[in-house]
């Protein structure tokens, strides 16, 4: 997806997952950097989306900066509270190191060239305090086979909004 797309994008996210478990996934990766680390205070999140994640891990205590591809979607994070940049997961400058790094909702798996994946992760370790946690989440192929994606359909409206999402998996 460019640029332009996730400026599209951004109007319908919210809607889009508005009955996605933002506070049983958010309760989750709070215990799993707890138990993973020594000191939890400052945490990076690469493709913040709209905040809810990180506005979540805010109000449990951690101080949370954002960088998000989409303008839009970065000044909704904003709008919560967060510190958030417009910038890319491979090429983004920052002046501080953080204890962990999170990166949710696929965001790696959206990275498909090897360059840029390359890239993305050095720049994680160079802003992981030393002994930090990089904690993110991919497609894992062997499930996908397992599983068989289905087409989808979901309607979702909120009084402005009335949205009709199919969804066609492509196996290649």
């Amino acid at each position: 997806m460019n640029n332009k797309h996730f400026e599209l994008y951004s109007r319908y996210y919210n809607l889009l997952y508005k009955d996605k478990d933002y506070k049983g996934e958010t309760d989750y990766i709070f215990e799993k950097l707890k138990s993973n680390l020594s000191v939890l205070n400052e945490v990076l999140e690469l493709g913040t989306g709209t905040g809810i994640h990180a506005d979540l891990l805010k109000k449990m205590g951690l101080s949370v900066t954002g960088i998000e591809l989409s303008e839009e979607m970065a000044q909704q994070a904003k709008e919560k509270g967060i510190e958030c940049y417009v910038g890319d997961c491979s090429d983004f400058i920052l002046d501080r190191k953080f204890d962990a790094v999170i990166s949710l909702f696929h965001v790696i798996s959206y990275i498909t060239e090897n360059d840029k994946l390359i890239k993305t992760f050095r720049n994680v370790y160079n802003y992981l305090n030393i002994g930090g946690v990089f904690l993110f989440d991919i497609w894992y192929t062997p499930a996908v086979y397992c599983l068989r994606p289905e087409t989808r359909i979901k309607r979702i409206e909120d009084g402005e909004l009335k949205i009709t999402r199919l969804a066609e998996p492509i196996l290649i």
